[in-house]
């Protein structure tokens, strides 16, 4: 293998290729190193030209994205996005907390204009790994003690990672995307990388479960033959609510199926009809 040094930057042989690598600063979230690299087929004259080229554009790449046009930080705009923004006291309250606890520590001095869509995943992955964003390395979180003393006899509490809740994550995802979206609009960046970086997924709601001997459903009071939801009978003699199935008028007390299923939550006007839950 041979390699031949740039600034910044090299090329070196991986066996039928060869890969251009250039330095390109430290992530901003995990402070780890970053580097552009390409590969380029063959390793004869044509391809070490080729791969000059290719190393000379993306030290171009690197120097343009270390050479910000704005100076605008993350934390600015976000200070300026909740000054101009309309929200209730509860919610700014919340949106406060995140801000100062987890948004600036993390992201605060960066340039927006150097923010992308890999920095707001790599900080989304760092809080679903543990909330503080710790280095993985042992360290106590609280000392019960002052002074010089033995953790381990004092019985000092440990850190231990607890993932941020991906609800928690979406909702940061939400005040910076509203910060970017603000910065687009006064002309400080171009584009608001947050609308193309994958946020954590929510997660999908629980289905209601009832027993034979439990009311699937509560009629809405003064409404008669009204049911907001209803059952469909399972393994075990348990009813699985489900929005497509209703109720027929109290008197009976009895079930049908819905031709048309509707969307969860919906009221349905129902009549007689025939037991289908086996009652």
């Amino acid at each position: 293998m041979t390699s031949t040094g740039r600034p910044r930057g090299s090329i070196r042989e991986r066996g039928a290729t060869l890969q251009v690598r250039v330095f390109a600063g430290y992530d901003a979230v995990t402070g780890k190193q970053r580097y552009l690299t390409e590969s380029i087929t063959g390793t004869d004259r044509a391809a070490r030209r080729r791969a000059e080229k290719s190393l000379t554009r993306l030290q171009a790449q690197v120097d343009k994205q270390r050479a910000p046009e704005t100076s605008v930080s993350l934390a600015r705009a976000l200070d300026e996005w909740l000054a101009t923004n309309e929200i209730e006291d509860t919610t700014r309250r919340t949106y406060v907390g995140y801000i100062e606890r987890t948004i600036k520590p993390a992201t605060g001095t960066q340039p927006i204009d150097r923010l992308n869509a890999r920095t707001l995943e790599s900080l989304y992955r760092e809080l679903r790994r543990c909330r503080t964003r710790c280095d993985n390395r042992p360290q106590i979180e609280k000392h019960t003690t002052t002074g010089d003393h033995d953790c381990g006899k004092a019985r000092c509490k440990p850190h231990v990672c607890r993932p941020m809740a991906a609800s928690t994550v979406r909702q940061m995802h939400s005040i910076i995307s509203g910060t970017l979206t603000a910065a687009v609009r006064w002309e400080w960046i171009d584009s608001n990388p947050a609308r193309v970086a994958q946020r954590p997924r929510a997660k999908a709601a629980e289905p209601v479960i009832a027993t034979r001997s439990e009311k699937p459903a509560v009629r809405p009071p003064g409404r008669p033959g009204l049911h907001r939801a209803a059952a469909k009978p399972t393994v075990g003699g348990r009813l699985h609510l489900r929005a497509d199935l209703v109720t027929t008028n109290p008197p009976s007390g009895r079930w049908r199926q819905n031709s048309a299923p509707t969307e969860p939550g919906a009221v349905h006007g129902v009549g007689p009809a025939r037991c289908s839950a086996g009652g």
